[in-house]
Parts: C-alpha cells; structure tokens; sequence
C-alpha cells in the first residue's frame, strides 16, 4: 500500500522549529516502511497545482498529514485536510472543520465558553483599542493562529494595568505574530 507522507514545505534557511517537520516526515517514512508500506513524501505548498501533480504521480491510497502551516502561516492549517476532502483522499489527523475551529483561538475560545468549559480571559487587538478597561495582571500575547510556541518568548508575558498599554504592546508585535494577537488574561490572583 502506498502512503503520501504530506508536509509544510519548507523553504532554504527555515528556522529549526520548521525544519523539524522534515525530521517528522523522515521518521513516519521510516516506520512505515518497516511495517511493509511504500511511504512517498509530498510537499504542500499554496501551489495547489504542483501539490495535485505530485499527488496524482505517487497515487497513494491514504496520506499521512503532517501539514502545520502553508507559507510559514499557521492560519492556513486546515487548507491541506480540505484539499485533501476535496481531492476525497482519505487521510490521518484532524479533518478541516476541526482544524479551522481549534486553530483559531478567539472563535475556539468562544465555543468553549459556550459550552460551558472555564478559559481564561482574552482581548484581540481590536479589543485592546478600548484603553480605558482595568486589567492588572499578567497577559501572555500570542498569536490568534500560531500553534504550540510560535512566536512565543520569555518576553510574551507581560504584567499590565489597562488595555491601552496591551494595544501599544500588542501592535509592537504585530508583525513577530504574523499580522494578529491574542492576549490570554490571567488575574495577578490566579498565578
């Protein structure tokens, strides 16, 4: 059985936290290999055309989705299992819908709220505009998109008093975070 093992291309002088896709790629063929599969590696790239073309040569009956941004932007996350929905090549992980929503942290935010389930405080940068709210505590600012660490350092904590001080520090960050920022609210009290 032949499996396309589909990942982010990565492009020359990527940083290690890209690279470590081509190390994930490497190990699932690796194993699938010596379970009898016939692994073919296939990047995904926003050229959805070339994507098609390597697809159609390897013919796998199953691809093993490693996709975690398109370009470097984790906001295209869900483009690789909907390509491969519409394409109707089965394949592991997530589907689109679930990646979409569990991606976008303000919209998961909210469906979690209205299930029910705690989640800490959180602002957008549009949000942050009203500079008059209180919020004295720490925030931590991370991308809406990012997943895991993305763009996340010992500086994206922060101690804050009002929301106009996030909105300068969240704007000063703007283009680390790739365009967006969340900012995670947590109460002095409750660290």
């Amino acid at each position: 059985m032949k499996v396309a093992i589909l990942h982010t291309r990565v492009a020359d002088g990527a940083p290690q936290d890209e690279l470590d896709v081509l190390v994930q790629a490497e190990a699932v063929s690796q194993a699938l290999f010596e379970l009898g599969y016939e692994p073919v590696r296939v990047d995904f790239s926003i050229d959805l055309k070339k994507v098609t073309e390597a697809l159609q040569a390897a013919q796998p009956e199953v691809v093993f989705n490693l996709v975690e941004s398109v370009e470097g932007n984790g906001r295209l996350i869900h483009t690789a299992p909907a390509f491969l929905d519409h394409l109707m090549i089965p394949y592991t992980g997530a589907g689109t819908d679930a990646l979409f929503l569990s991606s976008n942290k303000p919209l998961a935010k909210k469906l979690l709220q209205g299930w029910g389930i705690p989640t800490p405080q959180w602002f957008t940068l549009k949000d942050a505009q009203d500079n008059g709210t209180c919020v004295n505590g720490l925030c931590i600012i991370k991308a809406v998109w990012e997943h895991a660490s993305i763009g996340l350092d010992e500086d994206s904590v922060v101690p804050v008093m009002h929301l106009h001080q996030l909105y300068h520090e969240m704007e000063r960050r703007r283009e680390q975070l790739v365009g967006i920022a969340l900012l995670k609210y947590i109460s002095l009290a409750g660290v």
